[in-house]
């Protein structure tokens, strides 16, 4: 039994106490979630894994408290870099000094991710510790069902700033981890937030260039396609999102995104595949696990598909094998 059900019937076995444990646990899962809401500059050490191994990086990170955060990498291969998340947009400003507009993204509200994540990932909060002077909660996010990432946040609650978060890969592997080295709370420049100017609209074409939409019909009604959504989801997924994105010839095409809360899948629909006419097989043309995702390519005798996701390889190829 997993999910929610078996959540409750714990519930009813452990008494009040374990309600009140998980209804703490929810709280600040869903503070994580949402960021910080307090005004502060800081210093983070970030490593990530890459196909040579891990890479670290120093990060120069300001946030206001409200929804814009300004990071620039000072170190690394990213050295010079400067990430600018506003409540409608996010920029990047490379080492040319000139600005992009990034693809545009939607997530879930804090509180329906919250919900979603719970179903699908046991919550502990450990006993409370400091790091950097300032209290902090560790919380492990634990998945119910395999082939699931896993992650571990030091949360400061009376901030909502997330002092350590390390991410893990199904197999154990660590993905990413990112520490605070320095935190100074306070009020900061309102010009270190400022929207560029002038800024650059480079063409995107692929999963990089896709934008959410409002709904599956909009989605079909810009491409001319149905959505892409596999008859199989994992235990605990939901389709969360729909959006298109441009081709190389230009066309719009649909994809859609399914989550549980941590881990996401998006399928994106590629056009007709070349089986068609010659049978009902389907292959896979493309699977490359990576550090963070597994990309797949599949074909069916209809239309070609990408998959992209941080499931393990075997999950996403069952995802891939109950596409139309």
């Amino acid at each position: 039994m997993g999910g929610l059900p078996a959540m409750l019937l714990a519930l009813l076995v452990s008494g009040p106490s374990a309600a009140a444990r998980l209804q703490d646990a929810a709280d600040l899962v869903r503070t994580a979630l949402t960021g910080p809401f307090a005004a502060f500059r800081g210093v983070q050490r970030a490593e990530a894994a890459t196909d040579s191994g891990l890479v670290r990086s120093q990060v120069r990170v300001q946030a206001d408290g409200r929804g814009r955060v300004r990071r620039e990498y000072v170190g690394g291969p990213a050295n010079g870099t400067v990430l600018l998340q506003l409540p409608d947009a996010t920029y990047r400003r490379d080492g040319s000094g000139e600005w992009l507009q990034l693809p545009a993204s939607r997530d879930m509200p804090a509180g329906e991710r919250t919900r979603l994540l719970l179903a699908s990932y046991r919550v502990e909060a450990g006993p409370r510790a400091r790091l950097l002077g300032r209290p902090c909660v560790p919380l492990r996010i634990l998945p119910r069902h395999a082939g699931r990432p896993s992650r571990r946040i030091w949360l400061d609650p009376s901030t909502g700033v997330s002092l350590r978060d390390d991410l893990w890969a199904p197999d154990g592997r660590l993905l990413s981890s990112t520490a605070f080295t320095e935190l100074t709370l306070g009020p900061q420049p309102e010009t270190t937030f400022a929207a560029p100017p002038e800024h650059a609209h480079p063409r995107v074409v692929g999963p990089g260039s896709y934008q959410p939409v409002a709904s599956a019909r909009e989605a079909e009604e810009r491409t001319g396609l149905p959505v892409p959504v596999p008859g199989r989801l994992p235990p605990g997924f939901r389709v969360v999102q729909h959006g298109v994105m441009e081709a190389g010839s230009g066309r719009l095409l649909p994809a859609v995104r399914l989550s549980d809360g941590l881990a996401a899948v998006s399928i994106f629909r590629r056009g007709r595949g070349p089986g068609l006419g010659r049978g009902s097989g389907r292959s896979a043309l493309h699977l490359q696990p990576s550090p963070g995702t597994v990309v797949l390519a599949w074909e069916s005798p209809t239309a070609n598909y990408l998959l992209v996701g941080d499931l393990s390889a075997n999950e996403l190829l069952r995802v891939a094998r109950s596409l139309p």
